[in-house]
Parts: C-alpha cells; sequence; structure tokens
C-alpha cells in the first residue's frame, strides 16, 4: 500500500472509530446495574413474610442473583472492591433465606448505586433524544411483539410466555425509568423473549426508551391547552436530562410537591413527551452543562468548570452548528466566542461574577438560535443558501486541484493529472455516500465531527506543504528539465503521483464531508425545500464546472516558471487557511488550548480566528515554508541518476 493512501486509510479509521470509542464498553457492569434493578422492583411478587407466593417469580430471582454474582468476577479491578462483594453475598443470602422485600430492595438499590458510582456507567444520553426518530426505531423493532400503541398485544404476542409488556400498564410503568429501559434494550431480559439489541447506537437506544416512557402519557399532552404547552420550556430547562433518565414517573411527581394530582399529571406528560423540537432539547441540554460549569467554578474547581463548559456546547450547540450556521454564521461566531472567553476565563481564575456574566450572553445567544432554528425558511432563500454553500466549501477545493493540474498540463504529464482526478473523484463519492448515511452523521458526537474536520484539515496541511515545496523546487527550467529526464519519469509515476492524489482527495474531501452536514440541515426544512435544495445544488456545481474550466485554460498560457511559483504559492496560501481551520476545530473539542487575542476579526473564508493558538500555528507554517523556500533554492546536482531520483 502507498503511503499516502495508507495515511487516509488511518485517518478515516481513526476518524470513524473515535467518536464510539476504541473499545466496546465492558458489558458485565451494565448487567450487573440491570439484574439488581429487577431484583429491588420484583422480589416483592415472589416473597412475602418469608414464605414464597410465586414459585415461578422466586426461581427467576435467584437465578438472576446467580447470574449477578457470576458478572461480578468480570468487573474491572476498581469496580470489584471487597464491600461490594460482601454487599453482594449478603442479598444472595437474603434471597435464598426467602427474606423481607423491605430488606432485599434497600440493598440491591445502594449496591447498584454504588457500581454506577464506581464504574462510570452511562446513566443518561449526550444528547437529547429525539421521539420522532424513537417512534420509527420502535414500529421496525417492538411493535410486532409489543403492539403498535404499546399495549403488549401485537401478532406476535399471542405464543410468547411470559406476555410482552404493556407499557400503558400504570403499576409497572410508574417504576420504569429509561435507564432501565436502555439496559433491557442493550441486553434483553433473561427468561423472556426480549432479545438484546446489539445493532442500536447508544444515542438509538436512549431515544426508543425516552419514547416508550412516553407512550401512556401522549393522550394527557394532547389535552392540554396552548398556555400549559408553553409551560414546557420552564419545566425542561429545571430538570436535568440525568434525573428525567434515571427518575420513576413517582419520583418526578414528587419533585412537584404542593400540585394536585391533576396538576402533577400534566406536568408529568410534558416531561416525558415533550412537545417541542430537537433544537430547543439541544439548547436546554448546553444551559444544563453551562450551569453545571459555574457551579464547579464556584465550588473552586476550575478544571472541571471548563470541562462542563466544553460538554455543553459539544452535546448541546455543536450539534445544531450547521443548521445555525446555514441560517445565521455570525451567531454561530458569536456563541463560539463568547464559549472560547468562558474556558478562558475558568483556566485564568477570572472573577465568578465575570463567568456568570459570560454564561448569561450566552444563554440570550441560545434564545436567538432556537427562534431561527424554529422559524421556516422561503424556497427562494433554501436555493441562494445552498448555492452559496457548495460554492464557498467547494471554492479551496477548486483552487487547490486547478493548481496541480494547471501545471501537470501545461507539462503534458497527463498520466499524473490521472492520479488527482482519482483523488478528488474518491473524495466525492465518499461525500456522495455520506448523504445516504447522514443521519448518522447528524448524530455523530460533536467531538467527533470536530475531530474529523480538524484532523483532515492538518493532514492536508502537510501535504499541502510537501507539494508547495516540490512546485518550488521546479520553478528553474533547467531542474524542470532534469526531473522530467530518464529515470524521473518512473519515480514520477510511481511515487509523487500518489502524494498528487492524496492532497487532492484530502482537499475535497473536509468540503464534502462538511458540505453534506450543511445540505441535510437544510432538508429538514418545509415542504418544497427539496426541489430548492436541488435546485441550488445543480446550480453551484454548474458554475463551479464552469470555473474550472476557465482557470485551466488560462493557466496554459501562464509561463511554466510563473505557472509553478503561483501554484506554489497557492498551496502554501491555502496551507495556512488549513493551519487556522484545523487548529480551530481541536479547540472546540478541548484538545488544543483557547487564548484570546485582542482583535475581534474573524473570518471562517480565511481561516483566522481570534486565539493566540491558531495564528502562532498559522505563523509556524509561514516560517516552514520559507525555510523550503530557501532549501529549494539551493544549488542541486542533476549529473547523475541517482541525484535525478533523490530530488523527487
Amino acid at each position: 500500500m502507498k503511503r499516502p493512501f495508507f495515511f487516509i486509510f488511518l485517518l478515516l479509521a481513526f476518524c470513524l472509530a473515535a467518536p464510539f470509542g476504541w473499545a466496546k464498553t465492558p458489558e458485565a457492569p451494565r448487567l450487573i446495574v440491570h439484574l439488581l434493578d429487577y431484583l429491588a422492583q420484583d422480589y416483592g411478587g415472589a416473597v412475602q413474610g418469608g414464605k414464597v407466593v410465586n414459585e415461578g417469580e422466586y426461581r427467576e430471582q435467584v437465578e438472576f442473583m446467580a447470574l449477578v454474582m457470576q458478572a461480578e468476577k468480570e468487573l474491572p479491578a476498581d469496580s470489584r472492591g471487597p464491600e461490594f462483594r460482601d454487599g453482594l453475598l449478603q442479598l444472595q443470602s437474603l434471597i435464598l433465606q426467602k427474606a423481607d422485600p423491605s430488606q432485599v430492595a434497600p440493598l440491591a438499590r445502594r449496591l447498584q448505586s454504588d457500581l454506577l458510582k464506581t464504574s462510570g456507567l452511562q446513566v443518561a444520553p449526550g444528547q437529547w433524544p429525539d421521539l420522532a426518530k424513537g417512534a420509527a426505531i420502535y414500529g421496525q423493532n417492538c411493535a410486532a411483539c409489543h403492539g403498535a400503541e404499546g399495549r403488549g398485544n401485537g401478532p406476535a404476542a399471542g405464543g410468547l410466555d411470559p406476555l410482552p409488556a404493556n407499557f400503558h400498564e400504570a403499576e409497572r410503568m410508574e417504576l420504569f425509568t429509561p435507564l432501565k429501559g436502555f439496559n433491557s434494550i442493550r441486553l434483553g431480559i433473561p427468561g423472556t423473549a426480549m432479545a438484546p439489541f446489539p445493532n442500536l447506537s447508544d444515542q438509538e437506544v436512549w431515544d426508543l426508551s425516552f419514547y416508550i416512557a412516553s407512550l401512556r402519557h401522549q393522550k394527557t399532552r394532547d389535552g392540554l391547552t396552548p398556555s400549559e404547552l408553553n409551560s414546557y420550556k420552564t419545566l425542561l430547562s429545571t430538570t436535568p436530562l440525568q434525573v428525567l433518565a434515571t427518575s420513576t414517573d413517582r419520583d418526578l411527581e414528587t419533585r412537584e410537591g404542593g400540585k394536585t394530582l391533576e396538576e402533577r399529571k400534566k406536568i408529568l406528560s410534558v416531561l416525558r413527551s415533550p412537545p417541542s423540537k430537537k433544537s430547543v432539547m439541544n439548547f436546554i441540554v448546553a444551559r444544563e452543562g453551562l450551569a453545571r460549569s459555574l457551579e464547579e467554578y464556584r465550588e473552586g474547581r476550575p478544571s472541571q468548570a471548563r470541562q462542563e463548559a466544553l460538554k455543553a456546547y459539544l452535546e448541546g450547540v455543536e450539534p445544531l452548528e450547521a443548521p445555525l450556521r446555514a441560517k445565521s454564521p455570525p451567531l454561530v461566531a458569536q456563541i463560539e466566542g463568547k464559549m472560547a472567553d468562558l474556558r478562558t476565563q475558568f483556566d485564568g481564575g477570572r472573577p465568578y461574577g465575570e463567568a456568570s456574566q459570560t454564561v448569561a450572553a450566552l444563554s440570550g445567544l441560545f434564545e436567538k438560535g432556537e427562534v431561527l432554528l424554529q422559524e421556516g425558511s422561503s424556497l427562494w432563500f433554501m436555493f441562494l443558501l445552498s448555492s452559496s454553500i457548495i460554492l464557498r466549501e467547494g471554492f479551496e477545493a477548486i483552487l487547490i486541484i486547478v493548481a496541480i493540474l494547471g501545471v501537470l498540463r501545461a507539462l503534458g504529464q497527463r498520466r499524473a493529472a490521472l492520479w488527482v482526478h482519482g483523488g478528488w473523484l474518491a473524495a466525492l463519492s465518499l461525500g456522495f455516500i455520506a448523504w445516504f448515511v447522514s443521519s448518522w452523521l447528524i448524530r455523530l458526537s460533536g467531538a467527533g465531527r470536530e475531530m474529523m474536520e480538524g484532523l483532515t484539515s492538518l493532514f492536508a496541511v502537510a501535504v499541502l506543504l510537501y507539494v508547495g515545496f516540490w512546485l518550488h523546487n521546479k520553478t528553474e527550467i533547467h531542474r524542470w528539465t532534469a526531473f522530467i529526464d530518464g529515470r524521473t519519469r518512473s519515480a514520477l509515476a510511481t511515487g509523487n503521483l500518489a502524494s498528487l492524489a492524496f492532497i487532492s482527495f484530502a482537499a475535497v474531501f473536509r468540503e464534502a464531508f462538511e458540505t453534506v452536514l450543511f445540505l441535510q440541515a437544510l432538508s429538514l426544512e418545509g415542504k418544497g425545500g427539496a426541489k430548492a435544495l436541488a435546485g441550488g445544488v445543480a446550480f453551484s456545481l454548474a458554475l463551479i464546472i464552469l470555473l474550472t474550466a476557465l482557470l485551466l485554460k488560462f493557466s496554459v498560457r501562464i509561463p511554466i516558471r510563473k505557472l509553478f511559483m503561483l501554484s506554489s504559492a497557492l498551496m502554501i496560501s491555502l496551507a495556512v487557511v488549513l493551519t487556522g481551520k484545523g487548529v480551530h476545530s481541536l479547540q472546540e473539542m478541548g484538545w488544543v488550548p483557547t487564548t484570546s487575542f485582542p482583535s475581534a476579526f474573524r473570518s471562517d473564508l480565511l481561516g483566522l480566528y481570534p486565539t493566540m493558538e491558531t495564528l502562532l500555528a498559522q505563523v509556524l507554517v509561514v516560517l516552514i515554508a520559507l525555510l523550503l523556500w530557501m532549501i529549494g533554492k539551493r544549488p542541486s546536482s542533476f549529473g547523475s541518476p541517482s541525484a535525478k531520483t533523490a530530488e523527487i
């Protein structure tokens, strides 16, 4: 495998694997938490007053406890303390002795809570669940057994023992939590027809679990008045997502103490089945995260405060960046700038009041974002917007590819040009495929998207510097004459051509990836939007093809030496631009620190951001380019085949 293509493979593998973790999370902690939940809830239905009242249920309790003891052996070392094991042995002894449920249930809950703390197991989704997607997943995977409405009466339910759960049954669902649903879906339920669903992503499982929790509340929610519905934002803003994921309906009703039973049920229906768009939920997640960051900072823990602020952006705001940027790039820049200011304030130990003001300003920006994302777009606006997206994202890639093709065409290197075409065609093909899996791209974690964009940009910078130096080194006509002579032709065909293919791939891949995210966001607009979107894309592609043809035509008329110099300068300029964008993306995911620069100037197109790190990285790239330029000016010997080959 040629090295540049090997690097492409590594880059794609890293970007695709990192958002999901390199290794699968061990299932032993989740299985134990899952089974302890069943023991705490169902043991009372098997044993009462020291006697077994349901033989089948009791056997199941004994079997579940045995599975817990077996799974405990597979726990990581930091979760297998002697106290935890002693607690499990005590619980097993109580069950075998047919102890009273008042002794078994509290112990099971305590052990469950202890394991959640020591294992760091995920107990809530990173993004607000999408109930519409949860409904679609339910229809595909669950309706056959549980029924279309979740009443346990699906067409396949008749032959099952025990029967599928009825998600409208008050006694059962009052004790249901989305976390319990997550574990059941992910792991299955032993002794029943409920099989695990390992093919679903974690976020899809959370979507499904929250949808199941909403089923019995939808009718109440639909009967609320507009004024009652309008209260959902306040309710959801004051109820953390982790609380909703780990609380039973009884727990949530208890939080609303002092209200009538009817009022509590209405509130519960809004909490379990919120009638709002996902964009609003994401901003709520962001607000919750910022509130936690301020709390950590007030308690004197600046590093934890910074992490909470970073999570608030990546889990709350970044998933909305594509549709928000499509409607208001300045608003995205303001939000990113304020988030960077907040992290800088935490790092610099600034007064709490200053950080609090920044959070208040961010909350105001979130309000503007909510309004924008809930507004529809005219078809004409969507046409212009989709056109501008294609033109903007494609401009940088066109400049790189045309610069290389112009040089190769002027020199008659058709075989080398084929490699360049192969590189950008491969990147476009991946972009085309990405459109059909764009729902996954939208779900990709904020950190995953920023990482993919950042690392792709920096890989492109490295190759741009290499090719820029390679072109500059050929500006002297006698050097080019030696270069194309004899065995250098063979070296060109087997070495540098792969590099040319790689740079054309890297130039287009980053832009194609980002374009798919933007266009997918636009495609979610109202009726007729698809035609306006397609029209804008077709129009902009036609302009790009025309622009490319004109650039290639006029590049032939430029003298070879000037063409090399112009192309080399273009490579270096674009390397500086992509350096700024790459470092900025890594700053957004917390890999690179952020130090504000005393300037308000910012340009995404030019890769200029008001931070010391991005500017210093760009200065470093300029210095490296100058160094390579000086090296290229040194006299070279072309007297031997080995010297010719070495120059390549």
